[in-house]
């Protein structure tokens, strides 16, 4: 997987770092809401849901494309509001029904229980 690209920058908290692991390793939103990533797979696949470990989300959106262009986004699945856990972080997963081979999705962070957001790591499964 590779990020394309992120709604916020800030060299410290490289939006790659979602795709690495490591507590000292995160992306952190800077802005209003809704931020997002959007992050292409090696090749066109399913997907059955998207795990994600965050901080400070309540509301996150999946959407995805199949074409390497990122054209056409569909809504693949919506996380319900995920409980407020200060900084402690929060483990979810979003399952997706759409089974179309996916070339992008992007990761939408639709609202926070405060003014950032850090996605520590996601993936696919």
């Amino acid at each position: 997987m590779e990020v394309k690209y992120a709604t916020s920058f800030d060299e410290r908290f490289n939006p790659k770092n979602v795709l690495e692991s490591g507590k000292d390793k995160f992306w952190i939103t800077t802005g209003l809401y809704p931020q997002e990533l959007a992050i292409e797979l090696k090749k066109p696949q399913p997907i059955g849901s998207i795990r994600f470990t965050t901080t400070g989300a309540k509301k996150v959106e999946i959407q995805g494309c199949k074409d390497s262009k990122g054209n056409d986004f569909v809504k693949l699945g919506e996380s319900k509001e995920i409980a407020n856990k200060g900084s402690s972080e929060q483990n979810e997963q979003i399952a997706i029904q759409e089974t179309f081979p996916v070339t992008i999705f992007k990761f939408i962070i639709l609202d926070g229980w405060d003014d950032f957001v850090t996605v520590h790591n996601i993936e696919t499964a």
